[in-house]
C-alpha cells in the first residue's frame, strides 16, 4: 500500500514490508535460509556473524539471482534484530511449551507401560520401530519428534503460542521454534570446532 497526495494504492503491495521489515514471503525464506545454513560467518578464522552476507542471500532467493542488492548499515539491523527475536521467541515457546509437553509425554510412557500386555502392542510397536527408523534416517539433526506430537496434542486443548510479529500468517509455533533453536545450536558448536 502506498500513499501519495492523500490517496492510497492498494495495488502493487507485494514488496510491501511489514513492522518486522520483511513481508511474509521473505520471513520464509529467511527462516529456511537459517534452518540450512544458520548465521554465516566473516571467515574460518573470524566467527563473527556476517549479516551482510546473510541479507545478500536473502535478496538472491526472494527476489532472483539478477536482483539488486541494496545493502545498508539500517537493513543489517533489521536483519540482525529479527534473527534475534526469533531467537528469543524460540527460547520463550519451547520454556512455555515444556512443562505441558514433559506432562502429556509422561502421560504416554505410562499408558505405553500398561498397554505392553496385550499382543496387540506388539504389533504396532513393531510397526512405529519401523516408522521411527524411517523418521531418524531423515531427522538429522536428531530433533525429538515424540516433542512435537506432544506439542500438537497439547494445542489440541489450549491456545496455540506463535510467534507473528506482523499477523501475516508467519507461524512460528512450537515445531519451528524447536526446529530453529536446535539447528542454531548445532552449527554454532560445528562452527567452534572447525575454528579449534
Amino acid at each position: 500500500m502506498k500513499q501519495s497526495l492523500g490517496k492510497f494504492n492498494f495495488e502493487n503491495t507485494e514488496n510491501v514490508h511489514e513492522a518486522s521489515g520483511y513481508t511474509h514471503h521473505e520471513k520464509e525464506i529467511l527462516f529456511e535460509l537459517l534452518l540450512h545454513f544458520g548465521v554465516p560467518t566473516v571467515s574460518q578464522d573470524d566467527i563473527r556473524d556476517d549479516w551482510e552476507l546473510l541479507r545478500i542471500l536473502l535478496v538472491k532467493h526472494s527476489k532472483g539471482l539478477d536482483s539488486e542488492v541494496n545493502i545498508g548499515p539500517e537493513n543489517l539491523k533489521i536483519l540482525e534484530k529479527f534473527v534475534q527475536s526469533l531467537n528469543t521467541m524460540s527460547t520463550k515457546i519451547m520454556k512455555e511449551y515444556q512443562k505441558p509437553v514433559g506432562e502429556i509425554l509422561k502421560r504416554w510412557k505410562e499408558e505405553d507401560k500398561s498397554d505392553d500386555s496385550s499382543s496387540d502392542t506388539e504389533m504396532k510397536n513393531e510397526d512405529s520401530k519401523k516408522d521411527k527408523k524411517e523418521e531418524e534416517e531423515v531427522n538429522d539433526f536428531k530433533i525429538d519428534i515424540l516433542r512435537i506430537q506432544a506439542a500438537h496434542e497439547y494445542e489440541k486443548t489450549n491456545k496455540r503460542l506463535v510467534y507473528d510479529p506482523d499477523n501475516d500468517g508467519f507461524n512460528f509455533g512450537y515445531e519451528r521454534a524447536l526446529y530453529f533453536k536446535v539447528r542454531m545450536i548445532t552449527f554454532k558448536i560445528i562452527r567452534k570446532e572447525i575454528i579449534s
